[in-house]
C-alpha cells in the first residue's frame, strides 16, 4: 500500500511536469497581471504614472512570443498525453510508475473517465497559460509609439480625457488570473495532501476511478 502510494505520488509529477515548467517560464507575466490587480483593485499605487507610462504594462511587451510558445508546448503535452491514455491506459507518469487507471469496482476504466481524472489540474495549467497570451499584447509598443500608453483604471484622475478601457485588457484579466492561480494552487494541494495520505485524489473522486499496480 506504501508502495503504491509513492507510485501514484510520483506518476501526478511526472504527468504534470511540463505544465511546471511552462507556468514558470511565464511567471514573470503572472506575476505582472497578479500586481496590476493589486494595484487596480486594492486602490494602492506602486508606480507615479506622472513619470511617463506605467513599468507593470510595460513589462507585458513583446513577451507574447515567449507565452504563446510555452502554450502551444503544453497544448502538444496535452495532445500526447491523450494519445497514450487510448493506446495505454495511463498516462505518461502512470506507465512510467507501472500504475494503471480503472474503475472502482475493477473494471476498465473508458476513456472518458481516464482524461476526465487529470483534466482539472490540465485545464486550470492552460487557462493560465491562456490568460499570460491574451495579456501580453505586442499591439501596445506600437500605442505606445504613437500617443499615450494605456493607463489603468486607477490612473483616471491623471489624464483630462481618458482612452476608453478594451474590451481585453490586463487590468481585467489580473481577477481571473489571481483566481486560476489560487484555483490551481487549491487543487495541487489537496491531491498532495491526499495521495500522502493514501486517499483518493481529486480527479479520481470526479472520474470515479482509481489508481493501481499493473
Amino acid at each position: 500500500m506504501q508502495s503504491v502510494r509513492w507510485r501514484r505520488l510520483a506518476a501526478g509529477l511526472i504527468d504534470f511536469a511540463p505544465f511546471t515548467v511552462a507556468l514558470w517560464l511565464v511567471t514573470p507575466l503572472l506575476v505582472t497581471i497578479s500586481l496590476i490587480a493589486y494595484e487596480s483593485y486594492l486602490g494602492v499605487g506602486l508606480f507615479d504614472p506622472t513619470t511617463g507610462g506605467d513599468p507593470l504594462l510595460m513589462h507585458l511587451n513583446g513577451r507574447r512570443p515567449l507565452a504563446l510558445g510555452v502554450l502551444i508546448g503544453a497544448l502538444g503535452w496535452v495532445a500526447a498525453e491523450v494519445v497514450v491514455l487510448a493506446q495505454q491506459r495511463g498516462s505518461v507518469g502512470q506507465i512510467v510508475c507501472g500504475l494503471l487507471v480503472q474503475r472502482r469496482d475493477g473494471r476498465p476504466a473508458s476513456l472518458g473517465r481516464r482524461l476526465l481524472r487529470g483534466s482539472l489540474r490540465q485545464a486550470l495549467a492552460l487557462a493560465l497559460l491562456a490568460t499570460a497570451v491574451v495579456a501580453a499584447r505586442p499591439d501596445r509598443v506600437v500605442a505606445a509609439r504613437q500617443g499615450p500608453p494605456e493607463l489603468p483604471r486607477r490612473y483616471a484622475a491623471y489624464s483630462p480625457n481618458p482612452p476608453a478601457p478594451p474590451l481585453i485588457s490586463a487590468e481585467r484579466l489580473a481577477p481571473l488570473t489571481l483566481a486560476l492561480a489560487s484555483a490551481l494552487a487549491l487543487v495541487l494541494a489537496s491531491d498532495l495532501v491526499l495521495e500522502l495520505a493514501g486517499a483518493r485524489a481529486l480527479g479520481d473522486r470526479l472520474a470515479g476511478t482509481v489508481l493501481r499496480r499493473r
